[in-house]
């Protein structure tokens, strides 16, 4: 899906519930093709006690997948932030008398599997954990 929304721009919660792989690659502007193509990636192995702190990426696109998560997370034995991801829009400036950056914050607890796709811009961090495991 692309950052405009593509064929979806404008539906429900309920309606994108049910969507197809057909329906994800009639973009009405432009052919899709049949695959997604990454020219280059990264990755980055979080650990007990290690975090990642509030920073954006270069280029237009972004991603963050979560390929195993320690069962001290998955299990609810960590604290209540522990190993969640956050973003934030990094174009934002903050006037003086704004309301708190909190509520400029959406954060996820991910799953197994979990594949988070964004706009380069958009600021993110990952809390960290106590737990073993990485």
């Amino acid at each position: 899906m692309t950052a405009s929304g593509g064929p979806f721009r404008g539906k429900s919660k309920a309606e994108l519930q049910n969507i197809t792989k057909e329906q994800a690659l009639k973009h009405p502007n432009w052919d899709m093709g049949a695959k997604i193509t990454i020219d280059s990636a990264w990755i980055v192995c979080q650990y007990a006690g290690d975090f990642n702190p509030p920073h954006i990426h270069r280029g237009n696109i972004s991603g963050v997948g979560y390929l195993k998560i320690p069962q001290t997370i998955t299990s609810g034995r960590e604290k209540k932030l522990a190993g969640h991801i956050s973003f934030m829009d990094g174009r934002v400036s903050m006037p003086r008398n704004s309301p708190p950056l909190v509520q400029h914050r959406q954060t996820f607890k991910p799953k197994t599997g979990n594949l988070f796709i964004f706009p380069s811009f958009l600021m993110h961090d990952v809390h960290p954990f106590r737990g073993d495991g990485e």
